[in-house]
């Protein structure tokens, strides 16, 4: 292809960026929560690096946004790169990618890019 130097180097950012959000996009999915009467539509990315758990079962993380005002059943800290409270929440069901799970364990957070993270572990005969 025929171009100076200058705009080589910007057609080879832009490629890299478009093949990042295309793959990005594949790790998204729609969720759907369903919480006593409320139904909440939402997006939500699998989390590779999500391996939360509570009571040993595998949490999905909120945005707190999404749910407010919720009921909390319970308060626990998460280590990591910085520590924080993290209210959990049982919701009655979800459904992703066509597969419905019931009593899922809900961390809530203020600060998340998405929606909602998916727990591979958790979604690992969903997704």
């Amino acid at each position: 292809h025929l171009c100076d130097r200058r705009q080589r180097q910007m057609c080879i950012r832009d490629r890299t960026y478009t093949k990042r959000k295309i793959k990005h996009q594949n790790y998204l999915y729609d969720v759907i929560l369903f919480q006593e009467n409320k139904t909440i539509y939402c997006k939500g990315f699998l989390d590779s690096g999500n391996e939360a758990y509570y009571k040993g079962y595998p949490l999905i993380f909120i945005k707190k946004s999404i749910l407010y005002p919720y009921k909390q059943i319970d308060q626990i800290q998460l280590e990591g790169i910085k520590k924080r409270k993290i209210d959990i929440l049982l919701i009655d069901s979800i459904l992703v990618n066509q597969q419905k799970l019931d009593n899922v364990y809900i961390g809530v957070l203020d600060d998340l890019k998405y929606d909602c993270l998916l727990n591979q572990e958790l979604m690992g005969g969903v997704i």
